[in-house]
């Protein structure tokens, strides 16, 4: 039986080496922050930052200032991810062949008790069945054989922002940015 301590640390080896060709091409400090954060998620399995910080090992021993190191690299204005997203996405398209469905899923993030978030709008909570305030998402997989998802995209945003304009010029923007990675492979659904 192989050791849990063992099997950790060769799926953040695995994880480092799939990760390191994304994130090459972006600057050092946001190299770091992906990689430790796409093994801690994967490793932890939650998105909440306080969960998954517990699992990145370095030279930080408080656990304070290690959450507020990865709650800076998130809301920094510098912090621009689309040469790494961009470079996830035409490692995807390699797996994608021209029948692959791509598939585009509209959902919202119900955010019931925001109040002081930006440009909020009205979504449908389908645990209450109520409007409650809110973001709309718009997410892109590809179905790949053997019944695998590959995730492409996944864009929170609001009609409420005047930048976004609507919400079928979103999904225009978010399907043409996908569309260009994958350079034309696969069949939209």
């Amino acid at each position: 039986m192989l050791r849990k301590d063992f099997v950790l640390c060769k799926t953040r080896s695995l994880l480092n080496e799939f990760v390191a060709g994304i994130v090459k091409d972006a600057d050092k400090a946001r190299q770091k922050f992906l990689r430790q954060s796409v093994a801690a998620i994967l490793l932890s399995g939650s998105l909440v930052v306080i969960e998954f910080a517990r699992w990145i090992h370095d030279d930080c021993t408080d656990i304070f200032h290690r959450l507020k190191r990865l709650l800076n690299h998130l809301v920094s204005p510098c912090a621009n991810f689309t040469v790494v997203v961009n470079a996830y996405r035409q490692l995807a398209a390699k797996y994608i062949e021209p029948d692959t469905p791509i598939i585009i899923d509209l959902t919202d993030m119900a955010k019931p008790r925001a109040k002081r978030m930006k440009y909020l709008a009205l979504v449908r909570d389908a645990s209450e069945n109520k409007l409650v305030p809110g973001y709309w998402c718009v997410e892109v997989y590809a179905h790949l054989k053997a019944k695998r998802i590959l995730p492409l995209a996944m864009d929170v945003f609001s009609i409420e922002d005047p930048v976004v304009g609507s919400q079928n010029l979103q999904i225009y923007r978010t399907v043409k940015a996908v569309n260009q990675s994958l350079e034309g492979r696969g069949i939209w659904i």
